[in-house]
């Protein structure tokens, strides 16, 4: 993404930091509501696992490769070098902290492993100049470019879906970073007619190329997820979508909401950095706190009524009829004029509010 927006690979970082909790937000909640469902509490503390002191300072293997890798990222925006360093700080810390992998065979099975999964890398990354050159001479990439450059002055709702739609199918059985890369080839003549910043549209591809990997019916991750929980890889899929929903509508918000992605980058310009990279993507005096602490509240408050009724349980079951309410009320918190989404939020509070209401009475009457 940087070599094609022409931004430094830190900027794009900052710029994905609060979709990304978005993301992990929305998946909490839809395991929370369905663990609530199937009657799913926290384990007793006698049956929770207790690491020892050593195993604690062991967990730094994964900790310091990580913000090695991460440092060098953002200092000196090198993915060879990055990488590189990440290596050897990965080299390093394992040979510190676990005495068994001291030796010359083991490290050299740590190569020879390494060599194996690049080459099957390699391999992924080869078919993809198949597959983009199957996408152009079927004329497919073509016409989805053409249909993008002839709506591009329509609804911006509709020109999305579009781009939306084609993530998801280009991106059927593929990693998410092959994805993107196919999708910015193939609509290469139409993407540069959105009007809108190159990074919100870029993320967006990015977000929907990852969501490709659990949309049914080519749901990769899914698929390889079910042998492992033993079971059936349709379903597995299916029920990945449902909990993953939060991936689907994140990309939306973030466009219409600008906020979500461009206000963390006055905390670069308080350092004197990232003010030519951010002002480049968009004028961020646009955008203000106030905006980034409304969509936070009314994301987790969509995200809560959503998940609920996708479950079909808060602290009672619902009803079909206060499902459809909060599904509604859950999406129109996050319409982009505060005259709607004001009173949905107010609204959906007040239902959360009097069905915990309801279920504490029938708990006292019962009791």
């Amino acid at each position: 993404m940087p070599s094609q927006i022409g931004l430094e690979y830190r900027y794009i970082v900052v710029a994905a930091v609060i979709p990304a909790i978005f993301y992990y937000l929305g998946t909490f909640l839809a395991v929370y509501f369905e663990a609530r469902r199937l009657g799913i509490g926290a384990l007793p503390d006698d049956a929770r696992p207790q690491l020892t002191r050593g195993e604690w300072v062991q967990t730094l293997v994964f900790l310091v490769p990580l913000g090695v890798l991460s440092y060098f990222l953002f200092v000196q925006p090198s993915v060879p070098k990055a990488g590189f360093y990440g290596l050897v700080a990965a080299l390093c810390s394992t040979l510190a902290l676990f005495p068994d992998f001291r030796s010359r065979e083991k490290v050299w099975g740590a190569f020879v492993q390494a060599g194996r999964m690049a080459a099957s890398i390699v391999v992924i990354v080869t078919a993809i100049g198949l597959i983009v050159g199957l996408i152009q001479t079927s004329g497919f990439a073509g016409r989805l470019s053409l249909l993008l450059a002839q709506v591009a002055d329509g609804p911006l709702f509709m020109v999305l879906l579009i781009v939306a739609f084609g993530a998801i199918v280009l991106g059927m059985g593929l990693p998410p970073g092959a994805t993107y890369f196919i999708i910015v080839i193939a609509l290469s003549s139409g993407i540069d007619t959105v009007g809108i910043a190159p990074l919100t549209l870029h993320l967006f591809v990015v977000f929907f190329a990852m969501m490709s990997t659990v949309t049914p019916p080519v749901a990769l991750a899914a698929f390889a997820a079910a042998p492992i929980a033993g079971a059936d890889p349709v379903r597995t899929g299916f029920e990945a979508a449902k909990i993953a929903l939060a991936g689907f509508l994140i990309p939306f918000v973030f466009v219409y909401h600008p906020a979500v992605l461009y206000k963390l980058q006055v905390v670069f310009e308080w350092f004197g950095e990232g003010a030519a990279g951010s002002r480049a993507m968009i004028d961020i005096a646009t955008v203000s706190w106030a905006d980034l602490g409304w969509i936070i509240i009314a994301f987790t408050l969509a995200m809560w009524m959503i998940a609920s009724a996708l479950a079909g349980f808060d602290r009672a079951r619902l009803s079909a009829t206060e499902r459809l309410a909060r599904v509604a009320l859950g999406l129109a918190c996050l319409w982009p004029q505060m005259i709607i989404a004001g009173p949905a939020a107010l609204a959906g509070l007040a239902l959360i509010i009097r069905e915990r209401a309801a279920q504490r009475k029938t708990v006292e009457a019962m009791t």
